[in-house]
């Protein structure tokens, strides 16, 4: 565990950050990795695999806490973003526990058993589910965080996930957006330029997370009732054929993933 991408991509990110260089950083899931931010001046991943919108905010309040602050925050902007989720403190708790507000994910808590004995065994035994309890975005074999593996000749196998009602009040969910809006507030309150992105996906990937609602219904509701003028979206999720992904919602690296930082790139630059 102590060699994971997840302590390597902070362990660079405080590197960088003492360095001061730091401007832009990236918050959210793996999608994030697409870019290669060594191609933007000051530009630093702070993501991680399957993080949801919680776990971003509370990283950028606690970098906030800690003086550091971002000239702009870049966002994955997926259609899993706001969903609704249990928050047991069951996910490499040890990880976040310097950045969560203990006591008020332990009052929005389901499960207040659960997050108790994570936080004392997250406190107490860092590292002891380390050498099983990470499957990250780089270490992977072909494993995503959607319930689907697949290898190099395969199509993904998929766990249907169809619910019998309509799941957009799921995928707009009152724990997401509640974090959501906080995290837009804290940019605002701190002059910190929100850019959103709808990093690169499959074809297959993105009709699969969207089987039982409409995205564009999804994409809309959220730009009607959250976002202000200052808040940016890029949109990026249907830019590339599907052959150019090593599983249903990452890019290739090499040359592919140059296209896209260069794409985006020229996007960031330009005044909207």
């Amino acid at each position: 565990m102590k060699d994971s991408h997840i302590v390597q991509t902070e362990a660079h990110f405080f590197e960088q950050a003492a360095q001061n260089n730091v401007e832009t950083v990236f918050l959210g899931n793996s999608h994030t990795f697409a870019f290669k931010t060594d191609s933007l001046e000051k530009a630093v991943h702070f993501g991680s695999y399957g993080e949801s919108i919680e776990k971003s905010y509370y990283k950028l309040s606690y970098l906030l806490r800690q003086g550091l602050l971002p000239s702009r925050v870049i966002l994955s902007y997926d259609l899993g973003l706001l969903r609704d989720r249990n928050i047991n403190m069951d996910f490499y708790s040890f990880f976040w526990l310097k950045y969560y507000d203990i006591n008020e994910f332990f009052d929005l808590t389901t499960n207040k058993t659960q997050f108790i004995y994570s936080l004392l065994k997250g406190t107490l035994f860092p590292y002891a589910d380390g050498e099983t309890d990470i499957v990250d975005y780089y270490f992977a074999d072909k494993t995503s965080n959607e319930g689907e593996v697949q290898r190099e000749d395969q199509t993904p196998i998929v766990i249907a996930k169809k619910a019998e009602h309509n799941c957009l009040d799921e995928q707009l969910s009152e724990l997401g957006v509640y974090y959501f809006q906080r995290l837009i507030e804290l940019c605002d309150q701190n002059k910190i330029d929100l850019v959103l992105v709808r990093f690169p996906v499959t074809t297959r990937y993105y009709a699969d997370q969207s089987r039982c609602f409409s995205d564009e219904t999804y994409y809309e509701t959220i730009r009607k009732n959250y976002l202000g003028d200052g808040v940016r979206v890029l949109d990026y999720h249907n830019s590339f054929a599907d052959s150019l992904f090593r599983d249903s919602h990452h890019l290739k690296g090499g040359h592919i993933r140059q296209v896209f930082t260069q794409m985006m790139k020229a996007d960031l630059q330009t005044e909207h």
